[in-house]
């Protein structure tokens, strides 16, 4: 990740550029005389430059990687504290909404457990003990440093 200092520099970097192609735009615009097209030519030049020193202070952003819903967000001329607010806002609707259909499974889980062992008292019986074998498997294998018993017998 990259320093505070190295992002002020960017953040520098960036809004000099903006205003270089402002500076452009105006000289663009107001292109009469022959003075104007040396002032282009030189406007260019330096956003040249100040494009190059973008690029090599943007190596340092090489591993940060933006959702590309969040750049069509951007485009589109939304702010992108404005995304990440929504984006949580979902996030917190969707977590509601696993939560419900989980609890939702569970008690349609409890209702037939309760409706197969008053039907099925054998096989239901038969079911608990294998289930309860396989949590006692599992926390042992949670005990152990990796996921074989054959490395792990002290």
């Amino acid at each position: 990740m990259a320093s505070k200092e190295v992002e002020k520099q960017m953040t520098k970097t960036l809004q000099d550029l903006l205003r270089q192609l402002y500076e452009i735009e105006t000289i663009a615009g107001d292109f009469t005389q022959a003075a104007s097209q040396e002032l282009l030519l030189t406007r260019l030049q330096e956003l040249l430059h100040g494009f190059q020193i973008f690029k090599e202070r943007a190596a340092a952003y090489r591993s940060t990687q933006v959702p590309a819903a969040l750049c069509r967000y951007v485009d589109e001329g939304g702010h992108p504290d404005d995304f990440v607010r929504q984006a949580f806002r979902q996030a917190a609707a969707d977590n509601q909404l696993v939560a419900g259909r989980v609890a939702a499974i569970e008690a349609l889980r409890d209702e037939l457990m309760a409706s197969g062992t008053a039907a099925f008292s054998e096989a239901a019986s038969v079911y608990k003990s294998v289930v309860e074998s396989k949590q006692q498997q599992q926390q042992q294998q949670q005990q152990w440093c990796c996921c074989c018993p054959e490395c792990c017998w002290w």
